[in-house]
């Protein structure tokens, strides 16, 4: 398997130059690679946008070649322009984070990205202009960028196929994904207790695209085994009181008393509706686990729900958290289904099959087969661009699929044991 390295990378060459030559563009747009004329208008950064989507390869300054697998996921609303963009250096790692796209260099700081934790995954700046050197993100890393210049390559497609990828149909694929997901965590439960693996699972889809990495790291700061020795018996208020503080939010009232280590997490900045902030969904989170602590441990309470006769509707249910009064839900049907699909179902399919209980093994696998898709986004219009699907998918279990064969596509493979995934397919 390639070897997968997320978010920044720290030993990359300065610059390096995308070849691009998307048929649309003008003469004036084509004469990008020459020396800048003295009063000459940079290209629109729209232009870049559309240039860097049809990038193929990337050289650096020694004329090395590192293929562009993936160009990446338009970002909406705040944030970097592109996010979970693809690219292979030619020892064959590869680099996975967002891409942030300027007309000059000068742009990341006039738009203050160097002050915002949210630029903090950008791999690449990407500009039109020769002039200066790296960024800086607010982290302290620094950031090579990309100059955009034309070159050989004619046309071109956001997409680099694989010359491996499996025609599945879209619940084939959508059971790979699902195997591979369970594969994988089966993974992390050689290393850790079940409560704490399905803990962090829950907490990483409560964190949309932006916030997905604080939110676990919020998991390891304030880890089930604590929550369980301190709010066995204790009212939900505290437990969210512990989470806020593991969050590093200011707290107003009072103190969780609780020792936390480990560095605060980096959250970008809320944008789209304020339900969707982390303080909401933390409160969100401490509801869930309030539950669990009532009873034996989530992973326990979703192997009795899931070991009876439940539906797809009890799970989404069990999973949902409305909110007090006139609020809305902290947790809804669709996150809900999120919850259920990504972390839920394959985390006790995991444990279940280490445990040697088949019958929750057999019934977690119907019930995801069963599930409803999740509310229509930006993600999942992307994924139906990638891989050139017109029709809309039905269920969950199709749904899956079409991020699985997305992510096929692009050159991305999911974390798992390979050696092992017959015994998943049988």
């Amino acid at each position: 398997m390639m070897l997968v390295k997320e978010g920044r990378v720290q030993t990359r060459p300065s610059s390096f130059h995308i070849y691009f030559c998307p048929p649309y563009l003008t003469s004036a747009y084509l004469r990008l690679g020459e020396p800048r004329r003295s009063g000459s208008r940079p290209l629109a950064e729209s232009v870049l946008h559309s240039a860097w989507r049809r990038s193929k390869s990337v050289t650096d300054r020694d004329g090395k070649t590192y293929q562009v697998m993936y160009s990446g996921r338009p970002a909406p609303g705040g944030g970097p322009d592109f996010v979970d963009a693809v690219v292979t250096d030619p020892d064959g790692v590869v680099h996975r984070g967002d891409i942030e796209i300027h007309v000059r260099r000068s742009g990341w700081y006039s738009h203050g990205h160097d002050r915002d934790p949210g630029y903090n995954g950008v791999i690449f700046h990407v500009t039109g202009s020769e002039e200066g050197d790296e960024v800086q993100a607010s982290s302290g890393v620094r950031i090579p960028f990309l100059l955009l210049k034309p070159g050989a390559m004619r046309g071109g497609h956001p997409v680099r196929p694989s010359a491996e990828i499996p025609k599945l149909t879209l619940d084939e694929a959508g059971d790979r994904r699902f195997f591979a997901r369970s594969a994988g965590l089966e993974l992390d439960l050689a290393r850790a207790e079940g409560d704490q693996v399905l803990w962090a699972e829950v907490l990483e889809c409560l964190g949309y695209s932006k916030n997905r990495k604080p939110f676990r790291q919020l998991s390891a700061r304030v880890p089930w085994s604590m929550l369980q020795t301190r709010f066995k018996n204790g009212p939900p208020s505290e437990v969210a009181l512990l989470l806020r503080q593991g969050a590093g939010f200011d707290i107003q009232d009072g103190d969780s008393g609780t020792r936390i280590i480990g560095a605060v997490p980096e959250w970008s900045k809320a944008s789209g509706r304020p339900d969707n902030s982390p303080k909401n969904r933390i409160e969100g989170a401490a509801a869930l686990a309030h539950r669990w602590l009532g009873s034996r441990g989530p992973v326990d309470c979703m192997f009795e729900l899931i070991g009876g006769d439940t539906t797809p509707d009890d799970l989404i249910a069990a999973l949902m958290v409305q909110g007090v009064g006139d609020r809305r839900a902290l947790i809804g049907k669709s996150r809900a289904v999120d919850i259920a699909i990504n972390a839920v179902l394959p985390t006790v399919h995991a444990v279940s099959r280490r445990a040697g209980h088949w019958h929750v093994y057999e019934r977690s696998i119907s019930l995801y087969r069963e599930f409803p898709k999740s509310s229509e986004n930006s993600i999942t219009r992307e994924m139906r661009r990638v891989v050139g699907l017109k029709k809309r998918v039905e269920g969950g279990r199709q749904q899956q699929g079409l991020i699985y064969r997305s992510m096929t596509r692009s050159g991305i493979a999911e974390r798992w044991d390979g050696s092992g995934m017959s015994a998943y397919l049988s």
